[in-house]
């Protein structure tokens, strides 16, 4: 004799089901460490930042003249700077002060100068006497 009512799933419709859970549990893995690395790459770029705050501050602080700087932070970030004269001063020129574009670039470890940090400033320097 046949039930009527039977309840309950076949074989079939709990493989499927298992299936698309699954499915489902590896899209939201995949997203959870798509947003891990997200954060990992935004902590990179805000110590880089910081660091590169820091060395333009430095640099206004104690450089006055054109040159390319570079050097390495404890934490392993490479900066490298620039100081460009804004443009030439001319023989007789009476005024009392240069400036010196700043640019500073902070490149996390592991990473290239194209995802690096720049800032950039004008610094205002007493002219060189020749």
């Amino acid at each position: 004799m046949r039930r009527e009512a039977e309840r309950g799933f076949t074989l079939l419709e709990v493989v499927i089901a298992f299936a698309l859970l699954a499915a489902m549990l590896a899209v939201v893995l995949r997203l959870f460490s798509e947003g891990a690395g997200g954060v990992a790459r935004a902590e990179r770029h805000s110590i880089a930042l910081l660091h590169a705050e820091s060395k333009l501050a430095e640099l206004i602080a104690t450089v006055d003249r054109p040159g390319r700087l570079a050097g390495a932070f404890a934490d392993g970030y490479r900066w490298s700077a620039t100081l460009v004269p804004q443009r030439e001063r001319a023989p007789g020129d009476k005024r009392p002060l240069d400036a010196l574009l700043v640019t500073v670039t902070v490149t996390a470890p592991g990473e290239d100068v194209a995802r690096g940090v720049s800032l950039d400033a004008v610094h205002l320097v007493a002219p060189r006497r020749s």
